[in-house]
């Protein structure tokens, strides 16, 4: 009735229940209690430090006043702004969607919020993102964008706040990383196409610049090389790690002159997807005249025609842990650096096959 009656005096008043509820005072009033006591009931990290009876009724008149704390000065309060900076590089990769999902699945119930920016890979651009978020104040960074050449900007970045590596790695060794065994993933798709009888082929490659693509290629080379594969040439040398750079690089192979691979390794997913493309304009097919193998296990390799063999990397796990690192290194003054590299694994389906021509073993 209290609580009631005060509502409907300051209605009387002219105030409206927006207006009249605006201050922490006006709950105290309603509640009997001191400021400082409303202030404790409603902020997450020290309602404990109230009565449960006491901090029922606060939190139950607050609800009824519309009372809701002002976020920055709880931040100021606290040193804190419960935001997490995700550094991501192409918004259309569904890869990247799903590693996103994971992080945020990841700070729930951590009362954390993801604020979240694209580079387009653009150093540029990732100093831009990098200053903002810092200036914004969040409690930690966690970037799927890093690229070689990036190592001094988020060394500094570190030293205001925690910095995370999801899926890209760098140099160093002096940034807590969430990342995939890729040189093993490399390894992975290398033999599958050994197996199915494949000695002469070729690869779509991602960025030079970025990690996993380098650690993909040189793992695959090797293995083709020391069981006495030809590697084919890719004119058109890496190539964006998109449908259209997976695409310009299958037609700079199919250009060339040169005999053809009978099977070729995207670096991810979204290049084969343009690959399948290609071989179907020159007039070729798919697994018939070239196996296609990808990276990631996109949502989408499952539903291409053919349905994609692919090197499965776990997205949404990957997320989950860097947001999990990510809630460690806020909570803890000194925490040490931390690589988790999570095992891949081969999705077979239907690109691959064995050659046409047998090949000699």
């Amino acid at each position: 009735m209290r609580i009631v009656g005060l509502v409907a005096r300051l209605q009387e008043g002219g105030y409206s229940r927006e207006v009249a509820s605006a201050t922490l005072r006006t709950v105290a009033l309603a509640a009997g209690v001191h400021p400082s006591t409303v202030s404790r009931a409603l902020d997450p990290f020290h309602c404990d430090m109230v009565k449960s009876e006491t901090r029922e009724r606060v939190q139950r008149v607050a609800a009824e006043v519309g009372y809701s704390p002002d976020g920055v000065a709880v931040s100021l309060r606290l040193g804190r702004t419960n935001t997490i900076g995700v550094i991501i590089s192409d918004l259309a990769n569904p890869f990247v969607a799903t590693v996103v999902a994971g992080i945020e699945k990841g700070l729930r119930g951590h009362d954390l919020m993801v604020l979240m920016a694209e580079t387009s890979d653009d150093s540029e651009r990732l100093l831009k993102v990098v200053d903002n978020f810092i200036g914004r104040r969040v409690d930690a960074i966690i970037s799927l964008a890093a690229r070689k050449g990036d190592e001094d900007l988020m060394s500094r970045a570190s030293k205001r706040v925690p910095v995370i590596l999801a899926v890209r790695n760098l140099s160093g060794g002096i940034f807590s990383a969430v990342i995939n065994d890729d040189a093993l993933g490399g390894q992975i798709a290398a033999r599958h196409l050994f197996e199915l009888g494949h000695r002469r082929v070729g690869q779509l490659q991602g960025p030079s610049f970025i990690s996993c693509f380098v650690d993909r290629g040189l793992a695959f080379d090797r293995f083709t090389i020391s069981n006495g594969g030809t590697l084919v040439a890719t004119p058109s040398g890496p190539q964006a790690a998109s449908v259209e750079g997976g695409y310009l690089a299958a037609i700079s192979i199919f250009g060339s002159g040169e005999e053809l691979p009978t099977a070729i390794f995207a670096h991810n997913d979204m290049m084969a997807l343009g690959a399948l493309r290609a071989i179907e304009e020159a007039g070729l097919r798919c697994p018939e005249d070239i196996s296609i193998i990808g990276y990631n296990d996109s949502e989408i390799s499952s539903h291409c025609r053919p349905s994609l063999t692919t090197v499965y990397l776990p997205a949404f796990e990957v997320g989950v842990a860097a947001a999990t690192v990510a809630v460690t290194k806020m909570s803890t003054i000194k925490t040490e650096t931390t690589v988790h590299a999570m095992v891949p694994r081969l999705v077979a389906r239907s690109s691959t096959s064995p050659p046409q021509v047998p090949t000699p073993r």
